[in-house]
């Protein structure tokens, strides 16, 4: 076998695309040479032992971290979620920021589009454990510093490393041979003045004991402001909303200066003899003004209603990595190491200000701050109280602080028994901490008290409560809500409170492996790898907010809920099971050296699974490598992969929000409690996976390789949460009879079809429901000068289909060439997307270009199938962003340079997107897991290397 293919290493082996981002395709220049190199590169994808002639069967991308450094210098995850094979990754410019019940900080990682969790991370080749308390990782937390490159199996891998690997593993691969010392700052800005962000980062390996034993270290600090206002990018202002139905009649199209119709910022009577008034800011009475219909329920186009206030686009980022590891070898034949690793990120946001929406204001008759024409009316009509709905823009937005700690200890023992045969032992020790607090945010029963305001005898503004049950809550102090700016300082200091909660996630795991080869078949040597391992998880969850500790309203009137907070209430948990896995893994060389064959093998791995909270699962790959000639190389996969419910999945404690619905049973769209947690009859999910490719690298063009896979991956039994709304609207196809219908409660029987039986609560646990299936292929080319003086990639996807199924009954959804739904989700997956990237290395200067594509993409599909648009607002067109980097080696006897980098530089804005009919102003109006909503950005810094 030629040395141009790169040959599998102790542990991992190598793909088509080994080498893609690592320099040349299998090649690497001589230091001074100006001519290429033979390099052996070592990859994922395999358990299995070195030897000539063996090449992976399942596809692989390998970036380098230079590269990557070049795409993005923010982090290497930015960079990697430039690549068209990850989609939907949550980053700090994509993650919800309107989610505090379930806050996710950090860059969490997205194969395929089908959801972090069903991407497995590595470091080294091992599972890195969960960093967040929903069971994914933040891979910002890992040493990035250290990293020599990132590896990427893009096909079902749970047989070779475990549950979750069904759209494959990302593989973090330490230089643990590292010597020296380098360093780095970095300033960033973006193109609005905003965004500001610093970098800093030292690392350092060194030899002792005559080489024996070997210390690395590295601690790096990032530091984002992010973007503090909707506001402060094209769009938002005026608010944007697509209204209408999407019927020809009444067709979907853009409108701005959207407003809400059914609230106001001062206070919107809803019932009694005063309903239609509001109140000014001078908390004076006047009609209020719904303005012009937008044939959407609840929206107008001017008139009093409120437009909603500028929150956080991006969150503000401060994220520490420690990192430090010990190898020591005992003998020629055994090699031990510890290591640890620390990371805590800490997200802050803005996200809304509270609102009583229902309505959840009752105001009783007497209140002293109601203006006299007011209370005149409701003491001629003999009125006791009435209920109003208001957006308290003055009391404070509701900000979020998100903080993830994480430790992790790994210690292992790996060595050789004979010639052919090697092992490898470690156990892990990992710990993730999440505290999340919520300020500004709401309490129920003190809001009500507060409301529920009279004289004393003394002609004083108190709470009621304070005279009928002195004692109880004498710190009670009034609140007036008529008009915008109202309340008091002291008052919105006693209604708002700080919703706290903790999650706290353990692992253990000890693993233990040996890989070699038994025999010899006629074509070569045969590989086994078997193994074994046992962990045990558990989880821990805390609140201020116990939804089965209801706050003690005794002597308060007009409480609309005893739970604690208005708009999220999260109870606590305790859980833990334990997973025992078995696996092995082979590899048989079927012919070799024949003239229609330089080699076929056989590759096949098996892993069986016992979980202690839901029984016997299996994993299995099988797959053919086909040498045609020394150029030329075709492979196949077909495998079944698992995804384990996490913790979070199944013992999330009790949580109790509200949400607005459109009950289609009584034909009401108003606010209703929501009720969420875990679920512990939940059952793994299935995944199958089928890859076919063809590789080709020839000799009559040194330095240049192309590949080409298809896959197809289904996934059922998906573990997802239902809306109400879907809910609802299943219930009432199925004639009431479908077990969704246990989970709506409502406060008659079902006959009962007024507005008066509109759903008192959902419950929003998860359950296995659905199928997700999604196939495409992969395209990967690239070319390295023999000089080294240009390297140019290319790396295309296009996807065929992406099905999403919502379990439902419903119809199967393709989301391929559609755009997601800013407002109520739903994943944007354009057909076609790619990165071609350049390199250009003269001297001391280095220059870097690239070109990243997003083909247009429909809003008609998905969730909306069939639907009529008007005017352009049917989808989003073709994308291109620009990206640059410069660096300039100093003429020094260390290595040091500079470096400038601009990404999208020529400030591409992102399509305008408005939500369909779901709360204009709230959602920044694009897709923001596809599109750069920050826009130009810029960054400067240094490096400096001591050798």
């Amino acid at each position: 076998m030629s040395g141009k293919w790169a040959r599998i290493g102790s542990g991992a082996a190598t793909g088509f695309v080994a080498g893609f981002f690592a320099g040349s395709p299998g090649m690497a220049q001589e230091p001074g040479s100006g001519e290429a190199a033979i390099e052996e590169v070592v990859v994922t994808g395999s358990r299995l032992e070195a030897r000539d002639g063996y090449e992976a069967v399942t596809p692989v991308t390998v970036v380098d971290s230079e590269r990557l450094g070049r795409a993005a210098p923010t982090n290497l995850a930015d960079a990697l979620n430039q690549l068209p094979q990850f989609r939907e990754s949550r980053t700090e410019r994509s993650n919800n920021l309107l989610s505090f019940d379930t806050p996710q900080a950090g860059n969490n990682l997205n194969l395929r589009g089908v959801g972090p969790i069903r991407s497995l991370i590595l470091l080294d080749g091992r599972r890195v454990p969960p960093t967040s308390f929903v069971g994914t990782v933040d891979v910002n937390t890992l040493p990035q510093m250290l990293v020599e490159r990132v590896e990427i199996v893009t096909a079902g891998a749970s047989a070779v490393y475990g549950a979750d690997a069904v759209s494959g593993v990302v593989n973090y691969v330490l230089d643990t041979d590292f010597q020296g010392l380098k360093t780095f700052a970095q300033l960033g800005q973006s193109g609005e003045g905003d965004a500001d962000t610093y970098r800093l980062g030292i690392a350092g390996g060194t030899a002792l004991q005559d080489d024996r034993m070997h210390l690395l270290f590295s601690a790096e600090r990032v530091d984002s402001d992010g973007v503090p206002e909707l506001s402060d990018r094209p769009y938002w202002e005026p608010s944007w909303l697509t209204v209408g139905d999407g019927t020809a009649a009444n067709p979907y199209r853009r409108e701005q200066g959207v407003r809400f119709n059914n609230i106001n910022n001062g206070g919107l009577i809803l019932t009694g003899p005063l309903a239609g008034q509001m109140f000014t800011p001078s908390g004076d009475l006047a009609p209020f003004d719904p303005g012009t219909p937008t044939a959407s329920d609840g929206f107008s186009i001017g008139g009093d209603g409120t437009r909603w206030p500028s929150h956080s686009l991006t969150g503000t980022l401060r994220s520490d990595a420690l990192f430090g590891r010990l190898s020591y070898d005992f003998s020629p034949e055994v090699t031990g190491f510890v290591q640890a690793a620390y990371g805590d990120s800490r997200n802050t946001y803005s996200a809304h200000p509270n609102f009583t929406f229902g309505p959840d204001i009752t105001i009783f008759s007497g209140n002293p701050f109601l203006p006299a024409a007011a209370q005149d009316v409701l003491t001629d009509t003999g009125t006791e109280n009435f209920g109003m709905d208001r957006l308290h823009v003055d009391m404070g937005f509701i900000d979020n602080i998100v903080d993830n700690e994480s430790v992790n200890v790994t210690a292992g023992l790996n060595g050789s028994l004979w010639e052919d045969w090697e092992w490898n032992a470690h156990y892990t020790r990992a710990s993730v901490d999440m505290d999340s607090q919520t300020t500004n945010h709401l309490q129920n029963v003190n809001f009500a008290a507060a409301l529920d305001a009279v004289l004393d005898a003394s002609d004083n503004i108190v709470c009621r409560i304070t005279l009928t049950n002195p004692g109880l809550r004498d710190d009670c102090v009034p609140i007036n809500v008529f008009g915008e700016g109202a309340p008091s300082a002291e008052a919105i200091a006693y209604v708002n409170g700080i919703q706290m909660y903790e999650v706290e996630n353990d692992l253990d795991e000890i693993q233990f492996d040996v890989t070699g080869s038994p025999f010899s078949s006629w074509a070569g040597p045969v590989a086994v790898a078997v193994g074994a391992s046992y962990r045990e998880q558990s989880i821990h969850q805390t609140s201020n907010s116990d939804p089965a500790n209801p706050v003690d309203s005794t002597g308060v009137r007009g409480v609309p809920t005893n739970l604690r907070f208005l708009a999220a209430n999260n109870g606590v948990a305790d859980g833990s099971y334990d997973t025992t896995e078995l696996f092995t893994e082979f590899a048989v060389p079927l012919l070799a050296d024949q003239a229609f064959a330089d080699s076929l093998e056989f590759n096949g791995a098996f892993r069986y699974v016992d979980y202690s909270s839901f029984g016997q699962e299996e994993a299995w790959k099988v797959g053919l490598v086909y040498q045609a000639t020394e150029d030329l190389r075709f492979r196949f996969t077909k495998s079944q992969d698992i995804r384990s419910p996490t913790l979070f999945d199944l013992f999330a404690g009790r949580s109790v929000g509200i949400a607005g619905i459109f009950d289609v049973h009584t034909g009401v769209a108003s606010i209703t409690t929501t009720e969420g947690g875990g679920n512990p009859t939940l059952q793994p999910e299935e995944g199958e996976t089928l890859t076919f490719g063809v590789g080709y690298r020839p000799d009559w063009l040194p330095g240049f390789s192309v590949s080409m896979d298809y896959y197809d991956l289904e996934i059922t039994g998906i573990i997802s949460t239902v809306s109400g709304t879907a809910m609802i609207q299943v219930c009432h196809d199925s004639g009431h009879t479908d077990p969704l219908c246990d989970l709506i409660e409502r406060p008659f029987p079902i006959t009962d079809t007024s507005p008066a039986n509109f759903p008192t609560s959902v419950s929003e646990v998860p359950i296995n429901l659905g199928f997700l299936q999604t196939d495409g292929v992969d395209l990967e080319v690239a070319y390295t000068s023999e000089s080294g003086v240009w390297d140019v990639r290319a790396i295309i996807n296009y996807v065929r289909s992406h099905v999403l199924n919502n379990g439902l009954g419903g119809e199967d959804h393709e989301h391929a060439g559609v755009l997601g739904d800013p407002g109520s989700g739903g994943p944007s997956i354009p057909e076609w997307s790619g990165v071609l990237s350049a390199t250009w290395q003269s001297g001391p200067w280095t220059l870097y270009a690239q070109e990243r594509f997003i083909d247009s993409m429909s809003r008609i599909g998905g969730n909306i199938p069939d639907a009529v648009f008007s005017d352009g607002s049917d989808g989003a067109s073709s994308v291109f962003y620009t990206d640059m980097t410069i660096e300039y080696a100093l003429p020094t006897e260390y290595e040091a340079e500079l470096f400038l980098s601009v990404n999208n530089v020529f400030d591409e804005d992102p399509p305008l997107l408005p939500p369909i009919n779901y709360n204009p102003g709230v959602q920044y109006p694009t897709a923001l897991s596809v599109y750069d909503t920050v826009g130009r950005f810029f960054t400067v810094g240094a490096r400096l290397n001591f050798f």
